[in-house]
């Protein structure tokens, strides 16, 4: 099947039927579609299907037309109707059977059982195989709660309609019941379809009456709200002739021009705000019998004959109204050597009642009748249900009236509101596969914000927990800090404080600021860090300081959507204002406050290569090559490989990790030695307020060198702005695919 933008294929249902077997709960949405019919004739197509002793319908519209077509080869290329959709439940192991009695074109989707099924969407129903008028009575109209009983009875209603198996006293009983209680708005086009069904008759059998009138309909106020609303929304109000009125019939006796040469001339004015011709078509029951006449102008001239003439009236229907469109006739009669129009009075026929000789009508049977009456110079009109049996109007209730019978209509024309619209062929795009450069600098949005995060942190921490018989004690840490965090385009800046207690040393305070530069044109990288902590000893009564810089360049880039590579180079620089002499002597200073190798080893650089590879959008690993140097920037102090690999699963990040450091002697360090890390970490984001959320972290640490291990807790809890994550640094984020802003960056500069 070829539709304007795209190609899709469907099952052809012919003369066998076709069965779905479902092995698991399941709703099944089947879309079909038939050859559509060009002869602006109304007409359906059905879809039975049988699901265990239950048997469904369902309408398919072959004179609804749409765009799409059925490529059978290139010559033949026929047009298809709109599509129906219908939704059938199907427990494990039960059977559905559709089949059909002309050729359609199915196609299914497979949804969940809790799927929500949208009723004006929904277009099958149950096959009602007993009496019909027992189903009628039994459905509840005018109720949103009982939509699917509704659909049954429209659908059971219009498969007798078509087949022409529904009794003209149902169809009476139906159209009453449907008057009077309107079915749900999603039902609108199934009552719509069963209303094309009928007409309006003149009503001629009046019992008694005082007299009759004729009355100019022409005036403003004596025509309906339709006609008014026809008059000004169409191209022209003026035509002349009478003006047809929609589903109702037009009776003329031309019979005083037998001697003449006698036409009908008919006037057409489309919509205003119709652009397409549309082509009206006309019912005339003539001598000859009936005859379909179809303007091709806007003026038409259809020629009489002598038995027309004499006949007793011809009979004129409009087959397709549409509102704002207007049609009239005219009766021309050759004379003097050119034609010239009979003037035809605008007056129509009422009946006038008064208290001695009311109107009265018979009804032979129950019927829908339409009161048309004129009220204070206005005609105005009422509808309803009547039993058989004389119907007396009161005077004060209307002195001129007429009355109209609803009446299966026998014509099988549809409501035409333009001609179908011929299917625009768009070209199928080639779809080109362009590898992905090295580099990704097109700037596509952009992100300068100025963008500020604050939070507070507590992070708890236990230390060196021995695997030993022996009752060896352990380094209880808690700190409590806030952090402020601020973005400027491509610049991070983190100022962060904590106050920190401790088990085995007096408690110290930190202030630590961080500042990350990330270039928005090439891959190269740089941060700064400054790590600053205050401890007093009460031995010697001194504030001492401890302080860390480091300096950081590299580049990091994108191989392509799945690898990442970094490369970084680092020199540091470490000052402590304590002395090797007062840590020994004053055991209350802390190992953070002094280090007897970070002593020895002041200054130096960092380097390391990073590598990671990224398979799905929730699970990566990395592997990290580092070096440290000694204090002379020549010789190397430590070598370490390490391997991470993280998983996200709903709404949590796991990690793992291995570590192996191989440590080189040197004039402090007698021995090389081999050291082994492991980790475990778990993390999750959880919300506190509209504005507010944090993280909740715990990690787990394992020395096998030394044969401890240590925990970790941490929480923290601020402001997140949007997604939280625009004032983070571009290498903060623990899990940066699965954050919006951060899978921004990533398409913005390709990292």
């Amino acid at each position: 099947m070829l539709s304007e933008t795209s190609n899709t294929t469907a099952y052809p249902l012919t003369g066998e039927p076709l069965t779905i077997t479902a092995h698991q709960p399941m709703v099944i949405r089947v879309s079909a579609r038939s050859k559509a019919i060009e002869t602006e004739q109304s007409q359906l197509s059905w879809l039975h299907a049988h699901q265990a002793e239950l048997r469904k319908i369902m309408p398919i519209f072959d004179d609804v037309p749409a765009t799409t077509v059925l490529r059978i080869d290139e010559d033949d290329q026929p047009r298809l109707s709109i599509a129906s959709t219908g939704y059938f439940a199907l427990s494990a192991g039960e059977q559905l059977t559709l089949s059909s009695e002309k050729l359609l074109l199915l196609q299914f989707s497979a949804l969940p059982p809790t799927h929500n099924i949208t009723n004006a969407l929904d277009l099958a129903g149950t096959l009602w195989q007993e009496d019909f008028m027992s189903l009628l009575y039994q459905t509840p109209l005018g109720s949103t709660s009982s939509v699917a009983a509704q659909r049954d009875l429209l659908l059971n209603a219009l498969l007798r309609l078509e087949t022409q198996s529904l009794s003209e006293h149902e169809f009476t009983a139906l159209s009453a019941r449907l008057m009077q209680q309107t079915p749900a708005e999603s039902l609108a086009t199934l009552y719509g379809r069963i209303q094309s069904f009928g007409h309006w008759e003149a009503f001629n059998h009046y019992q008694n009456y005082a007299g009759t009138q004729l009355i100019d309909l022409s005036a403003l106020l004596k025509r309906s709200a339709a006609e008014q609303f026809s008059r000004h929304t169409s191209r022209d109000d003026a035509l002349p002739g009478l003006i047809l009125r929609p589903n109702h019939s037009l009776a003329l006796n031309l019979s005083e021009l037998q001697s003449m040469q006698v036409r009908l001339v008919f006037h057409f004015a489309n919509a205003e705000l119709l652009q397409q011709h549309q082509r009206p078509q006309l019912s005339i029951d003539r001598a000859g019998g009936n005859l379909q006449w179809r303007l091709d102008d806007n003026r038409s001239e259809l020629g009489l004959t002598r038995a027309d003439l004499s006949a007793p009236g011809l009979t004129l229907r409009w087959l397709n109204p549409f509102a704002a469109q207007l049609l009239s006739v005219e009766v021309e009669a050759y004379q003097q050597g050119r034609w010239q129009a009979i003037e035809l009075a605008a007056e129509q026929l009422f009946y006038y009642g008064d208290e001695a000789n009311p109107i009265t009508a018979k009804l032979s049977k129950d019927a829908v009748l339409k009161l048309e009456y004129v009220e204070q110079g206005a005609r105005r009109e009422q509808s309803g249900f009547y039993p058989a049996g004389l119907l007396t109007l009161a005077p004060q209730t209307a002195s001129l009236a007429r009355f109209y019978r609803w009446q299966l209509d026998p014509n099988r024309h549809k409501l035409a509101v333009a001609p179908p619209v011929q299917p625009y062929r768009v070209a199928q795009p080639k779809l080109v596969y362009t590898k992905n450069e090295n580099t990704y600098h097109q700037a596509i949005m952009q992100a300068d914000g100025n963008l500020t995060h604050v939070e507070g942190v507590m992070q708890y921490n236990r230390d060196g927990i021995y695997q030993s018989s022996e009752p060896l004690g352990s380094e209880h840490t808690l700190d409590l800090g806030i952090r402020l965090r601020n973005r400027y385009k491509q610049h991070w800046y983190r100022l962060e404080s904590f106050f920190r207690l401790n088990n085995t040393s007096e408690p110290s305070f930190s202030i630590n600021g961080l500042y990350d530069w990330l270039d928005d044109e090439d891959d190269w990288f740089a941060k700064a860090q400054w790590y600053n902590r205050w401890q007093e000893s009460p031995l010697s009564r001194e504030t001492h300081l401890t302080s860390q810089w480091t300096v950081a360049i590299g580049e990091i880039w994108r191989e392509d959507q799945h690898w990442r590579h970094q490369w970084w180079w680092q020199p540091f620089y470490y000052y402590t204002s304590i002395t090797k002499e007062e840590y020994l002597a004053d055991e209350t200073i802390s190992n953070a406050m002094f280090n007897f190798y970070r002593y020895n080893h002041s200054d130096g650089w960092r380097g390391g290569y990073r590598i990671r590879h990224q398979s799905k959008v929730d699970s990566q690993l990395s592997a990290q090559l580092t070096t440290t140097s000694n204090s002379d920037w020549t010789s190397l102090d430590v070598a370490s490989l390490s391997g991470v690999w993280q998983q996200y699963y709903q709404g949590h990040i796991f990690s793992a990790g291995l570590s192996s450091s191989y440590v080189f002697a040197d004039d402090h360090r007698p021995n090389a030695t081999w050291q082994y890390l492991t980790t475990l970490g778990w993390q999750t984001l959880f919300d506190f307020s509209e504005h507010t959320a944090g993280w909740i972290s715990l990690n787990w640490t394992q020395d096998w060198f030394r044969n401890n291990h240590s925990i970790r807790f941490e929480v923290t809890l601020g402001n997140l702005q949007r997604s939280g994550f625009d004032p983070f640094a571009h290498d903060e984020i623990i899990f940066e695919s699965l954050q919006l802003t951060h899978f921004l960056e990533q398409d913005l500069y390709g990292r």
